[in-house]
């Protein structure tokens, strides 16, 4: 895939796809939106897609009905990024993006904290303590052990 697409998939079933250039796309009941969906819970001018080359970005137009990313609503006029993981709603119909390999790539990089260098932070593992906690503990009874046989010994001469 040499182009960045949207899929569509209507709740009548029907799914069609089509690609996402530079000049973005409106979704709405409008029949002149690029996107245009005869729903009645789609608004005339209901979303904005936006896409500058690297990232999408999705912009409810003050829609009645909400425009939502995976569970969450949108707020309205405020541009939000969309990954391809994430699906979207406009009224009762979905989609979903699709980048290029290259391009997916370079967002869930950035999105995971990758520097332009190419360099991931080593992510930490959660570290499993009781072993150090044994140890801990298994060294001061031996310490307490030898200062009974120090006492011991000393009571003893």
């Amino acid at each position: 895939m040499t182009q960045a697409r949207i899929n569509i998939i209507e709740p009548n079933g029907v799914r069609r796809s089509m690609p996402l250039g530079l000049q973005g796309a409106v979704i709405g009941r409008d029949p002149g939106c690029e996107i245009p969906l005869a729903y009645e819970r789609v608004s005339r001018q209901h979303t904005e897609i936006s896409f500058d080359g690297q990232q999408c970005y999705v912009t409810d137009l003050d829609s009645r009905n909400g425009t939502y990313l995976g569970k969450t609503r949108l707020t309205p006029n405020v541009p939000t990024p969309w990954l391809p993981d994430q699906a979207l709603r406009v009224g009762d119909v979905y989609f979903n993006l699709e980048l290029p390999r290259s391009q997916e790539v370079h967002q869930k990089a950035a999105q995971q904290g990758e520097t332009l260098a190419g360099y991931v932070p080593a992510q930490a593992k959660p570290r499993d303590n009781r072993k150090t906690l044994w140890l801990v503990l298994g060294g001061l009874a031996l310490l307490c052990v030898c200062a009974g046989l120090v006492g011991l010994a000393l009571s003893l001469m």
